[in-house]
C-alpha cells in the first residue's frame, strides 16, 4: 500500500512539473528577443552544419543580427540549407538573405508543397548535436505565439531532427 501511496505522488508530482514546463514553454517562447537570442547562440556555435524547415520571415531573416551569424558560419565552412514554405515570404523579398544565397554562402530552396498540406513543422537542427522543433504554424506568424517550440541538446532528437530534414529536403524540393 505504501509503495502504491508513493507511486501516486510521483506521477503526481511529475504531472505538474510537465504542465509548469509547458506553461513556462509558451511563455517564453512567443518572446522574440529570447528566442532570437537562443537561435543566434546556436548559429555561433555551429561547426558542420546548420539545416533549416522554416517560413521565411522578414522580421527574424531580415535581421542583420541574424545574417551576420549565419554569414560568419558560412565562412566558417558550415554547411547552411534553407528549406522554406511557399506561403511565406520570398527570398527575393529579404534582400540581405538573398545576397548570401547569391553568393553561394547558403542554399535556400523553396518546397513545392505548403507545410500545411504536408503536416510539416518548423525544425533547425545544429551539427546533429542541436535541434530546435517547432509546431507548425501559419507563415508570418513568428513570435506571435502561433508555434510553440523548444531547443533540444539531446544528439537523439538531433538526428531524428536531421532526418527530418533530409527527407523534407529531397522529397518537397
Amino acid at each position: 500500500m505504501l509503495v502504491f501511496v508513493a507511486s501516486c505522488i510521483t506521477v503526481g508530482a511529475v504531472g505538474i512539473v510537465i504542465i509548469l514546463t509547458l506553461r513556462t514553454l509558451k511563455k517564453t517562447d512567443t518572446n522574440f528577443p529570447t528566442k532570437k537570442k537562443e537561435l543566434l547562440r546556436l548559429y555561433n556555435s555551429a561547426n558542420r552544419e546548420i539545416h533549416i524547415i522554416t517560413d521565411l520571415d522578414n522580421r527574424f531573416f531580415g535581421d542583420q543580427e541574424v545574417i551576420n551569424s549565419l554569414k560568419n558560419a558560412a565562412e566558417r565552412a558550415v554547411e547552411i540549407k534553407i528549406l522554406t514554405d511557399p506561403e511565406g515570404d520570398k527570398i527575393n523579398q529579404i534582400p540581405i538573405l538573398k545576397e548570401l544565397a547569391d553568393t553561394g554562402l547558403i542554399d535556400v530552396k523553396e518546397a513545392k508543397e505548403t507545410f500545411e498540406s504536408r503536416k510539416v513543422h518548423h525544425t533547425m537542427v545544429i551539427d546533429r548535436r542541436a535541434a530546435r522543433l517547432e509546431t507548425y504554424h501559419r507563415p508570418k506568424k513568428f513570435g506571435e505565439g502561433e508555434g510553440i517550440g523548444a531547443i533540444y541538446r539531446i544528439p537523439r532528437v538531433a538526428l531524428f531532427a536531421e532526418h527530418k530534414f533530409e527527407k523534407e529536403w529531397k522529397e518537397l524540393v
